[in-house]
């Protein structure tokens, strides 16, 4: 008879263990395998990113020590075809300034009555005047109607022009510097290497503050390429 009240105590003992082992696991926070998941893909994203920066750099690396070590060969190859075995340091001459010529009536522009800004126009006014209706142009969805004769060019072919035109915007979807690093650098360098092969080629550059940035990490040899040619438009 002396037994039953020793189980009762035991089993007491084991059911308060049990719910507190219960209580702590439902206080512990609850853990989301998708997103560790989550959060080691973008670790691997990011390092794969620095990656492509990185051999992007050592390309445009290599590019210019094979530019250099080419304009090196055939400045050899000129010394001696002329015929100068002078010993000793060469002189540099000094490059000539670069000189852009200027129009100028461009730098009387502003001057006119006419190029001044219109005082008090509020485009809020501005907006209801406007349609906003969007008519369709046809293929180029301007709202107006282009037409051409299919046959004009039959007897005589049509001649085309390519001509590259920059489009790096800056501060379009990466910082300034960032896009510069991945992507515009890079554009600049390979222009350079392609203006060379084929003195027709010309490209039209438009984003000042790119170029200016390029201008300023490039080397002297680099530079004197673009002076040399009005392939730069």
């Amino acid at each position: 008879m002396n037994e039953h009240p020793l189980s009762l105590t035991s089993l007491c003992a084991v059911y308060f263990c049990n719910e507190s082992e219960l209580i702590q696991l439902s206080n512990q926070p609850k853990f989301h395998p998708f997103q560790g998941q989550l959060s080691v893909l973008q670790d691997k994203i990011d390092h794969l990113e620095r990656l492509l920066a990185e051999n992007n750099e050592i390309i445009t690396n290599i590019r210019d020590s094979i530019i250099k070590i080419t304009d090196s060969v055939k400045d050899g190859r000129r010394a001696v075809d002329s015929g100068n075995f002078s010993q000793g340091p060469a002189e540099m001459l000094p490059s000539p300034p670069l000189v852009i010529p200027i129009d100028p009536e461009d730098c009387q522009f502003s001057t006119r009555p006419y190029s001044k800004s219109a005082d008090g126009v509020q485009m809020l006014d501005v907006y209801d005047l406007l349609a906003f209706d969007n008519p369709d142009g046809g293929v180029w969805k301007q709202g107006f109607e282009i037409t051409y004769d299919e046959h004009e060019w039959d007897k005589e072919p049509l001649q085309v022009f390519v001509v590259p035109h920059s489009h790096n915007d800056p501060g379009w979807l990466k910082t300034f510097d960032d896009y510069y690093r991945d992507q515009t650098q890079h554009i600049l360098n390979n222009m350079v290497v392609k203006l060379h092969e084929d003195v027709r080629r010309k490209i039209i550059w438009s984003e000042i503050s790119y170029f200016s940035k390029w201008w300023d990490n490039i080397d002297d040899q680099k530079r004197g390429r673009c002076e040399k040619r009005d392939q730069f438009m």
